[in-house]
C-alpha cells in the first residue's frame, strides 16, 4: 500500500469533497488543505485506497478532477462569519 497519507499529518483541512461515478474508481474522498494542496482517498469497489502523495491544487482543481466521469455528492467547508 502507498504511504502518501503520511504527508497529510499536521495539515489543516479547509474542505471535503466526495465524488462518485460508474467508472473506476467508484468513489473518491478529497481533503482540501489551507496551503493549496489536497489529498485523495478512493475506492475501486469496497476497499479504501490511498494515493501516492499530496497534490497541488485548490477546491476548484478538485471539483474539475475527473468531472467527466464523476459527480460531486457532498461538499463541506467552514461557514464564513460576517
Amino acid at each position: 500500500m502507498k504511504d502518501g497519507a503520511q504527508e497529510i499529518l499536521g495539515k489543516t483541512i479547509k474542505g471535503i469533497v466526495i465524488k462518485t461515478g460508474d467508472k473506476s474508481p467508484k468513489s473518491q474522498l478529497f481533503l482540501v488543505f489551507d496551503d493549496g494542496t489536497y489529498y485523495e482517498f478512493y475506492s475501486l469497489d469496497d476497499v479504501i485506497q490511498v494515493t501516492g502523495g499530496v497534490s497541488a491544487g485548490d477546491i476548484d482543481t478538485v471539483r474539475k478532477y475527473m468531472s467527466e466521469t464523476k459527480e460531486i455528492v457532498f461538499e463541506s467547508f467552514p461557514k464564513l462569519i460576517s
